[in-house]
């Protein structure tokens, strides 16, 4: 679970953990920014949830490169508003 204190997950925060199964962001999230590569190379990780209350703007492109199958649970307005960055 990511706390609501964090405010930005950073350039290859999570990457290269094999372990990382899911990320669940706590409700309200305060977290703005996903960064590029930031859950990159995590090959068992499959699911991220993200809450209707989150403040949530921006998802890198390559967030989640090398990471496959995943599910990403997110409100459909952040969806619309992803871009590649």
């Amino acid at each position: 679970t990511i706390p609501s204190s964090v405010t930005e997950m950073y350039w290859h925060s999570f990457s290269l953990c094999i372990s990382l199964t899911n990320v669940i962001f706590e409700n309200p999230s305060s977290v703005t920014k996903i960064g590029n590569l930031a859950f990159s190379y995590c090959p068992n990780l499959k699911i991220i949830e993200i809450s209707e209350m989150s403040n949530l703007q921006t998802i890198n492109i390559e967030s989640f490169d090398m990471a496959s199958k995943i599910i990403l649970m997110t409100p459909a307005k952040l969806l619309l508003s992803m871009k590649k960055i």
